[in-house]
């Protein structure tokens, strides 16, 4: 390995110039003419130049480069539009790598402070290829498949799953969070004020009643009805409130959850499986156990449903080369993904919801209801 902070330009020239049979470029700027004309000759000694660009004035503007006159002679020049890609490496015969701060300018060769490392190493290479293969896969829409070794597609849908899981595990912590505040909020607002609401609609109900039977009118006798029922649905949802307890929901929750665990257990107790996957298994054991005890039912589900079809023990997504496979499970993140949006955004349209998020502490928001409630309660017995 060699680190350079002084006569950069040459090295990177001789390293240049070794090139048989490839030379691959990702740099933010190229307006360099002397690694331009290099670049030239290696296209005329049949050496594949693959370059990744920014797609700016600098590089290609009227005082740029004539990139179309390396493209002419087979080099591939891609345009980089929607983001700015800082790289500065350079991969000559897949052997060699150069890197640092120094872009192939003018500027960097003549005025600036920079720096190059070049290294020969196959271990410190690979992650610059597939760096490479990511930009031809992501801005070119092509693949280097033959010439570095790797899948493109492979490689792409490792990275959309991956991406996708972690968005999928905040947006579950997120809903689960939302969840609990709404139940929670629900819980506080029939414990405080239900009585009030019940004091309101048997007021109304009977001031109906009095003014029916006062007046004898159809319309008043209307209201009347209409008030009858609704103390009849207030009735009957404080009544099924009352029934789904919070002690029942456990009880029919518990019973889901011990069945899941159970299936679990049938398949990844470390006292079951192959001691290969021993340590793998008792891991997974636990971070069931934490689950079963979290009442987290979504991730039970998730455990068993990777035991299931083998992938649970050493679950690395990288490890996995099948195409039909990775796209099904790429399909899947996604519409798992999709589900959870529409379900966090359900709850966030909910009116509890929107109480939460526009008080700062509810009891502001009870304090104010319960004042509104006995206000209308008073002037209701007025009447």
């Amino acid at each position: 390995m060699k680190t350079l902070f002084e006569n950069i330009r040459p090295a990177i020239c001789q390293e240049l110039e070794k090139a048989t049979t490839s030379i691959y470029v990702a740099v933010a700027w190229f307006t360099d003419s002397t690694f331009f004309r290099i670049l030239e000759n290696k296209l005329n000694e049949n050496v594949q130049v693959r370059v990744f660009l920014v797609d700016d004035e600098i590089n290609f503007g009227n005082y740029g480069l004539d990139f179309t006159n390396l493209e002419n002679k087979g080099a591939k020049i891609h345009k980089i539009t929607e983001t700015l890609v800082h790289h500065k490496f350079c991969i000559v015969d897949k052997k060699v790598v150069l890197t640092g701060s120094y872009n192939w300018t003018n500027k960097a060769a003549t005025k600036n402070r920079e720096n190059v490392v070049i290294v020969e190493d196959a271990e410190y290479i690979q992650p610059y290829l597939d760096e490479f293969e990511f930009l031809c896969q992501k801005y070119a829409g092509t693949t280097n498949k033959n010439e570095l070794g790797a899948n493109l597609k492979i490689i792409s849908l490792h990275q959309q799953i991956k991406f996708l899981e972690e968005i999928i595990s905040q947006l579950e912590t997120e809903k689960q969070s939302v969840e609990q505040k709404i139940n929670h909020f629900i819980h506080l607002l029939h414990l405080r004020l239900d009585h009030l609401f019940k004091k309101l609609i048997d007021l109304k109900e009977k001031i109906a009643h009095e003014i029916a039977i006062k007046t004898e009118k159809k319309e008043d006798y209307k209201n009347w009805e209409q008030a009858k029922s609704d103390k009849k649905h207030f009735e009957s949802a404080f009544e099924d409130y009352k029934q789904k307890s919070i002690s029942n929901q456990k009880k029919e929750k518990v019973a889901s959850l011990k069945k899941l665990f159970k299936e679990i257990v049938k398949r990844c107790h470390p006292d079951k499986v192959q001691p290969k996957h021993e340590k793998a298994a008792t891991e997974l054991f636990k971070k069931a156990q934490q689950a079963f005890e979290d009442g987290n039912e979504e991730l039970l589900n998730e455990i068993l449903e990777k035991l299931e079809k083998g992938i649970a023990f050493d679950y690395n997504i990288e490890s996995i080369n099948d195409v039909e496979f990775l796209e099904q499970l790429l399909l899947k993140v996604q519409k798992k993904e999709s589900e959870l949006l529409e379900k966090l955004e359900n709850l966030q349209r909910q009116q509890e919801w929107k109480i939460i998020t526009t008080y700062d502490d509810v009891e502001v928001y009870f304090s104010e209801q319960e004042i509104l409630l006995n206000e209308q309660i008073k002037n209701g017995s007025k009447l």
